[in-house]
């Protein structure tokens, strides 16, 4: 009997300010409009069963009222009797003193928070509405309330960002000393404003100075590298965010959420009114075969410190990783990949490069 899923995703797509790089599934927050969506949000989650790990995204989800907050986390109170790790998004204008005061009486224990820049010029050319007093002010206001567990998001290759400003936002967020954070390089997709406004990602060769830099930084001031884009003080690895790169099955719920269940990769219909009305259910949906699912277990788990487990890989799939040698042996002997007894993982180099290293294994 297959296990079902441990991880659950749930989105809430609303926004009170769209920012101009966000190329999610979002809309323009209406108290009615949001009201009906937990409705169908809630019929949605009845088919879940418990689970380890919950991540609440958007969107925003605290662009919710605090009514909507506690009556989406009361919907998820049966599913949370074991729950390891329960994160929710939010943005720092939008988590009021009584929101957080109602997620921790719901068991949520870990909030990310949407910083992207400590530059207040920089907040407001992308789009954002918060400044990074505000950041200091609900780090504080959470810690007080004793919830610690804050990772954050910090973007660079920003527009007209320099090399100087990246090193100044670090230096700014290691004062608050996050226990967590994510890194993401800015990419421009085509139903973005930035894309309408011709607004160009930073060159690869200043993007690639940005992030060896932030490597150097976070690992100095001892922060596990623990995944591409993340960084964690130790034990504060994301539970959630495992279970994705493990590659193990995982619901997600809501409009535009991606899910993997029962070798079924999926999307749910990116339509607001298509979801609502229940008129479609998918926006991709894609049997996957062996194949497919032993590539997708090396690239999710060659993201990660930890690489690809020698063992799971021979249990799962009933063979061995010495079915890719051939491919590997070019990257083994430039140091790209690394193989000892019990895994295959990248070296940092070879994370860097991890995109040409996987377009060889396809």
């Amino acid at each position: 009997m297959n296990k079902s899923p441990q991880a659950l995703y749930i989105h809430i797509p609303f926004c009170n300010v769209i920012c101009g790089y966000c190329s999610f599934t979002r809309f323009g927050y209406q108290e009615k409009l949001a009201d009906h969506y937990l409705e169908r949000l809630i019929e949605d989650l009845a088919r879940v069963k418990e689970v380890e790990t919950i991540y609440i995204g958007g969107g925003t989800p605290t662009a919710l009222t605090l009514s909507q907050l506690d009556r989406l986390l009361s919907a998820i109170s049966p599913l949370i009797k074991n729950a390891q790790e329960i994160t929710i998004e939010a943005n720092p204008d939008s988590l009021t003193d009584d929101k957080i005061d109602c997620l921790i009486q719901h068991g949520v224990n870990r909030v990310s928070l949407g910083v992207q820049t400590t530059d207040n010029q920089m907040l407001k050319c992308i789009g954002r509405t918060h400044s990074f007093e505000k950041v200091i002010d609900r780090v504080l206001a959470l810690r007080t309330k004793d919830l610690p567990n804050i990772t954050m998001d910090l973007m660079y290759g920003l527009p007209n960002q320099t090399l100087e400003d990246v090193i100044n936002d670090l230096d700014k967020l290691l004062e608050l000393k996050p226990v967590h954070l994510s890194l993401y390089a800015l990419t421009i997709d085509e139903n973005t404003a930035f894309f309408n406004r011709n607004i160009k990602a930073a060159p690869s060769e200043l993007e690639t100075q940005m992030y060896l830099e932030i490597l150097k930084r976070l690992t100095t001031a001892g922060y596990q590298h623990y995944e591409i884009a993340n960084f964690a003080l130790e034990g504060y690895e994301s539970l959630h965010n495992k279970h994705y790169w493990q590659y193990d099955d995982f619901y997600g719920v809501g409009v535009g959420a991606s899910g993997k269940e029962q070798h079924v990769r999926y999307t749910n219909t990116v339509k607001l009114d298509q979801y609502l009305k229940k008129e479609t259910q998918f926006h991709e949906r894609i049997e996957l075969t062996k194949a497919d699912e032993m590539f997708e277990t090396l690239m999710m788990g060659l993201r990660t410190q930890q690489g690809v487990s020698k063992d799971k890989f021979y249990n799962t799939f009933n063979c061995d990783l010495s079915i890719y040698q051939d491919k590997f042996a070019p990257f083994l002997k430039q140091g790209l990949l690394i193989e000892d007894k019990s895994s295959l993982y990248a070296s940092e180099k070879g994370r860097l490069m991890l995109n040409d290293v996987l377009i060889a294994l396809l």
